[in-house]
């Protein structure tokens, strides 16, 4: 009876420990802003000067939206994401 016993707990306790993990996509909801690079030729990280710094926005609706330093939107297209892919689509509006 210890046994089974054991051996159920064992397998409950692998059950829920091995659930699949989904992405939270959510958390790319929100304001980007770029504000440093890495580039290996430059000698690894440097900072991006403001005024060619850009804000992307995520919205929950699929839609990116892009400002300039300022704060002025300056374009708006679609987004699709995956588990490590975002598809940018459409035609700036």
């Amino acid at each position: 009876m210890r046994k089974i016993t054991f051996s159920l707990l064992v397998t409950i306790i692998l059950g829920i420990s091995c659930q699949k993990d989904d992405p939270d996509f959510n958390q790319l909801i929100g304001k980007w802003q770029l504000v440093k690079g890495y580039n290996l030729m430059m000698g690894g990280f440097y900072t991006i000067i403001t005024t060619d710094q850009r804000i992307e926005e995520y919205t929950e609706d699929n839609e990116k939206i892009l400002y300039d330093y300022l704060g002025n939107e300056i374009g708006r297209c679609g987004y699709n994401i995956t588990d490590s892919t975002i598809i940018i689509f459409g035609v700036n509006l």
